[in-house]
């Protein structure tokens, strides 16, 4: 599917691709095109969220996403939202970032 991808826009490898987060896809995505970040759709996001966060880490997560912040104060304000704990799944806390 990649492939047919890079054919259909002339070889053009994407800076990023945005997916469900599908693992199958994730190593594909890495294997046809390295170079390309993998990022996750907001709406598969916001479909898992409720499932892995309560209140207020789920809003604190919300704020990260959504708010406009440079580079690196999005590390720094990750790092601590990660530090102060309140979530039932480190592994997809992981995965989404």
């Amino acid at each position: 599917l990649l492939e047919t991808f890079l054919e259909a826009i002339r070889q053009v490898h994407p800076k990023s691709l945005i997916t469900d987060g599908d693992l199958a896809m994730a190593k594909a995505i890495s294997k046809v095109m390295p170079g390309a970040y993998h990022r996750l759709c907001t709406w598969h996001i916001e479909e898992n969220i409720s499932r892995h966060l309560r209140k207020p880490k789920l809003n604190e997560l919300r704020k990260l996403i959504y708010e406009s912040m440079d580079e690196e104060e999005f590390e720094r304000r990750w790092a601590d939202f990660k530090e102060n704990g309140g979530t039932r799944n480190g592994q997809w806390i992981a995965l989404i970032y």
